[in-house]
């Protein structure tokens, strides 16, 4: 199933022999056209890359552990229509991936479901937004920590987003450290470093986020949220898609140099 990775390098090619691990937790997309379902973090990790990266999806449920993750060089986690507390088995199977990546020293990027099963592994508390679900366009503040990031690095202090949750990390574990929020804490967190949580959905398209509010959102709630969807530069929260392929090349090249 996967590619033999190449370690070859070319300083003039500096994302050349990239390979990422998309872990999807198989969200339920009936209701989205086939041809979008799960494109989207693809398509935009592709189009933060300045060369074509080699990406291998592995949808949940994991029949087996992951057991050469040490051939990646990052490791990405996406949303879900599940929720931490269904518990369900594969779960584990993604964690497990999470820590085998941190132990290697790869960098892991998460994504609402993927920032809670994150969090939950290293021993935060989930629960039920205490405001409702976070479903809209929603501004986003970088805290003090996130001002000096790699992963919002050039991003302003305040930006908006797409968001689509019901729960939210309200505590976290011992070392991690909140990079962001709004009346949520922490849609943002470096739960290790080079391995971040993200609560809201940079990587997801305007179409698809249009169903998704069509679905969900009533009246004059679906249509304010669609009129400022229309407007919403996106173009801005995936920055941080593209500084996580920063943190991946940088990553890559210095491992590289200190291959014999």
């Amino acid at each position: 199933m996967k590619n033999t990775f190449n370690r070859e390098f070319n300083a003039n090619d500096s994302t050349s022999g990239l390979q990422l691990l998309h872990l999807s937790p198989q969200p339920d997309t009936s209701f989205l056209p086939s041809d979008w379902r799960e494109n989207d973090l693809e398509f935009y990790l592709q189009e933060a890359s300045s060369n074509p990266l080699t990406i291998d999806r592995i949808r949940t449920p994991i029949v087996e552990r992951i057991r050469d993750i040490e051939e990646y060089d990052g490791v990405v986690i996406g949303g879900a229509s599940h929720n931490v507390r269904d518990n369900l088995s594969f779960f584990k199977d993604i964690q497990s991936s999470v820590r085998e990546a941190i132990d290697k020293k790869i960098p892991v990027l998460g994504f609402c479901l993927g920032h809670q099963l994150m969090g939950h592994e290293f021993g935060a508390t989930i629960e039920k937004g205490r405001y409702g679900p976070e479903i809209g366009i929603v501004d986003i503040q970088k805290t003090q920590s996130g001002q000096m990031n790699d992963l919002l690095l050039h991003l302003p202090d305040h930006f908006e987003s797409c968001s689509n949750h019901a729960d939210v990390v309200t505590r976290l574990p011992a070392g991690s450290t909140e990079l962001a929020h709004n009346a949520y804490a922490n849609q943002i967190v470096e739960y290790a470093p080079n391995t971040w949580g993200v609560q809201f959905h940079p990587e997801r398209r305007k179409r698809t986020m249009r169903t998704i509010y069509q679905t969900k959102l009533e009246g004059e709630e679906r249509r304010q949220t669609l009129d400022k969807l229309r407007t919403l530069d996106l173009s801005v929260s995936r920055g941080i898609l593209q500084n996580y392929i920063s943190t991946v090349r940088n990553q890559h090249l210095y491992s590289v140099l200190l291959t014999p």
